[in-house]
This record gives structure tokens, sequence and C-alpha cells, in this order.
């Protein structure tokens, strides 16, 4: 005897689907041809007008789109915002921790007196967006490791901090080599010396650029945090990162760990007029899971999310999170 149980939030099943079950097979075939075909031609009509209007439109019950419903995560809110248990992913939080305190303590007075107030510097018309602590990170990483290149997909106030780590290490006799691609690219960022701006979508950039970086040298990626057909996303996990050399560091911004989702999601889905639906963190926890090839070297928000009276300690003007809807979020890995 068979038993069917049904789950909450089963798909129902489509007009094609429906026909099958009581219509014969050649039956249904035809008015897949006929009726079915005008209905999907009215669709595609659509489809053309709407976009070049700047629209693009989706089925709100489609189970197999990437798209999802706000009022149905909402619902179901309770089942994917919470902490991830980061399965296969090697992490040690205690060594993250104790190698973000041995940074802040080795270049934070550096910082303080070269980068000056962080509001202000906001206001320097590099666009917002990149947390207090993760311009630190930046700052104290490019300083710590003195790399010759670095290569940044996606620029921005990140951008500013990076070239004043490189102002000090040039000082210092390490040069640093800044290459920035953007598509959509701030007026500020023309402004910054001995800095390369490649107005553009990464994924028209040859993989020969990235093979060219060299152990120490920095990848930093701040995308557009989507995984669709033909994506930066896409691009760079697929193709890049599996191409680059030993030695090589890579930092990718808001992977909120040991959340995979936008967080706060408050913030970025229930609060915003436009939710953002990133799905990027999925991709970078399904890329670390059981690989051996990159090593995790640091995680603001982990150090945050466990650990944030030694931030509050650390870090004199440090906001914590419960005051803060744009909390760091920057994971730093090495190719091994």
């Amino acid at each position: 005897m068979t038993t069917t149980s049904r789950l909450p939030g089963h798909r129902p099943p489509s007009p094609k689907e429906r026909a099958a079950k009581v219509l014969p097979g050649p039956v249904v075939a035809g008015l897949d041809r006929i009726v079915f075909g005008l209905r999907r031609g009215r669709v595609r009509a659509a489809h053309a007008a709407l976009g070049k209007a700047g629209l693009n439109i989706v089925k709100r019950a489609d189970y197999y789109s990437t798209l999802p419903v706000l009022a149905e995560i909402e619902e179901t809110r309770e089942r994917w915002d919470r902490p991830s248990a980061l399965a296969g992913l090697d992490l040690d939080v205690p060594a993250l921790t104790a190698r973000l305190r041995a940074l802040v303590e080795r270049w934070e007075d550096e910082f303080v007196a070269v980068t000056g107030d962080y509001l202000e510097n906001t206001g320097r018309g590099f666009g917002p967006g990149y947390p207090q602590l993760d311009a630190r990170t930046l700052y104290y990483t490019l300083r710590e490791h003195k790399p010759r290149r670095y290569l940044e997909v996606g620029s921005g106030l990140s951008t500013y901090y990076a070239s004043l780590a490189a102002e000090q290490n040039a000082r210092e006799g390490s040069p640093l080599s800044l290459t920035c691609i953007e598509p959509y690219p701030f007026d500020a960022l023309r402004t910054l010396p001995d800095f390369e701006l490649v107005e553009g979508f990464v994924q028209d950039v040859p993989l020969s650029t990235f093979e060219a970086l060299e152990d120490g040298d920095v990848l930093f990626i701040d995308s557009s945090h989507a995984l669709k057909i033909d994506s930066d996303v896409a691009y760079l996990f697929l193709e890049v990162l599996p191409v680059l050399a030993p030695g090589v560091h890579v930092h990718i911004h808001d992977v909120h760990f040991p959340y995979n989702t936008p967080f706060p999601a408050d913030t970025w889905l229930f609060g915003e007029r436009w939710p953002v639906y990133w799905n990027e963190a999925m991709v970078v926890q399904t890329f670390l899971a059981f690989n051996s090839a990159f090593d995790i070297t640091l995680s603001t928000p982990l150090v945050r999310h466990h650990h944030e009276d030694v931030l509050a300690e650390l870090i004199d003007d440090y906001v914590p999170l419960a005051d803060d809807p744009n909390p760091p979020s920057s994971l730093w890995i090495r190719r091994a």
C-alpha cells in the first residue's frame, strides 16, 4: 500500500501537469503545441515589452526560480535565518581571534594616525558600505604582508583604504600596484594616485590576469553577491579562484559567517525598499567545505559572533552589533 504525505509549501501543479493527469499523452502534447504554446508566446512578448522598460517578470509561485518570494521566506524565517554549523569548513575561531588581536596590536595606532575619521572618509565620494572593522583588517593585511600586487574586484571605500596602506608601504620601499575592476566606478576613484582602473565587468577580464598573481599578492572581491547565469560570482568561484597560485590572499566581502544569508535580515531583506536576495555566502560556504586548497585566515563576523567582547576591548570606537545595521563581513582566505 502506498501512502502519501505532503509537506508545507508544496508547489501546486502547473496547468500542463494537471492536464497530464486526466488526458491521454497525445492530447496533452497537442495542447502543449497549440494552447500552451500560445500562452508561452504571450508571456515572452510581455517579457520583451517590460524588459525595454527595465522590468523583469517572474512567476510568484515558480518552484524552480532562483528568486525567492519575500512573503514566503518571511513565513519560513525560523528555518533559514540562523547560524549555520559550517560543517566541513576547517575553522579555528580562537586562532582567528588571536590573529586579529595580533594585527590590531601591531597596526592599530598607525591606522588611526594615517586614516583619520571613518565617518569623514565615508563622505569622500567613494561610496558607502565598507564597515569600519573591515577597513581596518584590509589596512592591517596590506601593511602586514606588503604584497606587490593588489587586484580589486568591486571598488569603493575599500580602494581608498588600500591606497593609504599602499602609500605607507611605498615609503618603506615596498611599492604596491593597485588595479581595480569596476563596472560602475565612483568619480572619486579616478583621483587616487598610482592606480589603474579597469572599467568593465570582471567576466570580461581574461583568466591570465588572475593567474599572474603570485605568492603574497591580494585578490579583493566585493561582488554583486548574486550567483546567476553569467554573473561575476559564477565567474570568480568557478573559473578564477581555482587557478590562483599558492600563497595568494583572497578577500571576500559580505560573507556574514556563521550566517549564510543576508544579515541582518531585518536590514537587507525586510527593511529595504528593494530587498537584496544575496546568495554568495552560500556559494562561499560550499566552495570551502572539505576544501584543503584554501585556508581560512580571518573572518571578522565570526570573531564578532563568538568574541565580540574582544573587539570591544581592542578597538576604542568599535560599534556593537546591536547598534550597527551594517556589521563587519570580511572573509580572508589563502591559497594553500
